[in-house]
């Protein structure tokens, strides 16, 4: 059974629909950081540097470098790693959604997979593929944790011509996670 569950229907065509949603305000401090990530083999971080005025200067810093034994080079963007707390063992993990492109006689298709990091941006754990609709063209936007920390919320453009968003529980997706090595 797929956890994964739509919790949005098509928006029709020439219309807007909106919905309130419950969003947690942050706050910008002085010791305010916005990092990016590069790619995935290897796993490169980067943070963007702020001047005294409080705007990018443009240059960028290599926070992180990370190799992983697993080839990685195909997997590409989709939602930017989350932090995840594990209240059991005390430890930071990143989560991230990637995806890879696969082209055949039917055409491109995008598979998804979850990817584990650790504090130090070392990728631990992996899915294994799946899709959210359909075998096509489809990819993930950006994901986000619930204010509980239960559920990911995931916002996915079909066919390049539909959006939604889809949710599912951390449980689900931490139980898919494998190390990398038993792929």
């Amino acid at each position: 059974m797929n956890p994964v569950k739509k919790v949005t229907e098509k928006i029709p065509d020439k219309s807007i629909q909106t919905k309130k949603i419950k969003m947690k305000r942050l706050e910008r401090s002085d010791e305010f950081e916005l990092w990016i990530m590069y790619g995935y083999d290897p796993v490169e971080i980067y943070q963007i540097e702020f001047g005294k005025d409080g705007w990018p200067t443009g240059k960028i810093i290599l926070v992180s470098r990370q190799y992983t034994p697993w080839d990685c080079s195909e997997l590409r963007g989709s939602g930017a790693p989350i932090q995840i707390y594990i209240e059991k063992s005390k430890e930071l993990r990143f989560l991230a959604l990637v995806h890879e492109a696969i082209v055949d006689s039917n055409g491109r298709h995008y598979f998804h997979r979850w990817i584990e990091f650790d504090d130090q941006f070392k990728i631990n754990r992996i899915s294994n593929p799946f899709y959210f609709d359909h075998k096509g063209i489809e990819f993930c936007r950006s994901i986000c944790i619930t204010l509980d920390q239960k559920q990911i919320i995931m916002a996915t453009g079909i066919e390049d011509r539909e959006a939604y968003f889809y949710i599912i529980d951390i449980i689900s997706v931490w139980n898919s996670l494998r190390p990398i090595p038993s792929l």
